[in-house]
């Protein structure tokens, strides 16, 4: 589910948090209606808020509504670090998770290169460390880049919808970073958000926990409070004007 309007030049995709939620009311009763055993796959912005407005105005399943999520975000940031270190993306193993927005975190704590750390890595490797938190924000800016630019995106989030179809329809079972509901994983309960799952001919089969630090908990619990408080606005601003 792509419609939806775009967010002013400087804007963010908070900005169209009514029109584009209003949107997804709309379509995904006619969806339900027409085709109750759909996987839906949301892709307009905010897409953790406009997943959650789905989910709350249909009966489907929170594993067969998804949120496409961080997965863009985590490709962008797995070829930052390829770049850097200079070795094959598939090399290097990790995720931007939480919301796909300013908010997006990196969990350095389970991201790998070759299998090691990244500050291992480039200790052995004689490279200089990585700068993470620039890395997060060219993460984050990315698409507000590629929109000033040229007032649309399309590429990169046109491969993350790619990959996550292909991996529902092959029934691969590979982990993606996707959107999903959450109901107390990591201390966060009723906010859609990205955590790696494993995704299959069932949609999301499964979200992975993993060891997270204590400091990377509370950055997720702080998303999903600002995506639980997105949502009450969008359904506030629906019940004032119904």
């Amino acid at each position: 589910m792509t419609a939806g309007t775009y967010p002013k030049a400087g804007g963010s995709r908070e900005d169209v948090l009514r029109e584009n939620c209003d949107i997804v009311r709309d379509i995904i009763v006619e969806v339900e209606r027409y085709a109750p055993a759909a996987i839906v796959l949301i892709v307009a912005n905010p897409v953790d808020v406009a997943t959650q407005v789905a989910l709350s105005h249909s009966g489907f399943r929170k594993t067969r509504l998804i949120s496409a999520g961080t997965l863009v975000d985590t490709m962008r940031l797995v070829r930052l670090v390829s770049d850097h270190v200079k070795i094959d993306p598939r090399s290097v193993s990790g995720y931007v998770v939480g919301e796909h927005g300013d908010g997006g975190l990196v969990p350095w704590s389970v991201f790998t290169i070759c299998g090691m750390d990244v500050d291992t890595y480039c200790r052995l490797n004689n490279l200089e460390p990585l700068d993470k938190e620039m890395l997060r924000r060219q993460v984050v800016e990315a698409g507000h880049s590629v929109f000033s630019k040229k007032g649309y995106t399309n590429y990169g989030i046109g491969a993350s919808i790619s990959r996550i179809v292909r991996a529902i329809a092959l029934d691969e079972k590979t982990v993606l970073p996707v959107g999903t509901l959450l109901e107390g994983e990591y201390g966060v309960d009723g906010a859609v958000m990205s955590l790696p799952c494993v995704i299959g001919r069932n949609g999301v089969e499964q979200i992975i926990q993993c060891d997270f630090s204590d400091a990377e908990v509370d950055q997720l619990k702080q998303s999903g409070n600002h995506i639980r408080q997105l949502w009450a606005m969008a359904e506030e601003e629906q019940a004032v004007i119904g």
